[in-house]
């Protein structure tokens, strides 16, 4: 019982660091065409 609820938190935790990463890349490479437009402007 107590492995089926460790393995279970252990799935939430990987979503949860998957969804994070995800996010943290979207705002990095949004981030990276700002500043090359920003660049290409001036």
């Amino acid at each position: 019982m107590s492995y089926k609820l460790n393995s279970d938190f252990d799935d939430q935790d990987i979503s949860f660091a998957l969804i994070l990463s995800c996010r943290l890349q979207l705002l990095i490479t949004s981030n990276s065409q700002k500043y090359v437009l920003k660049g290409h402007a001036t």
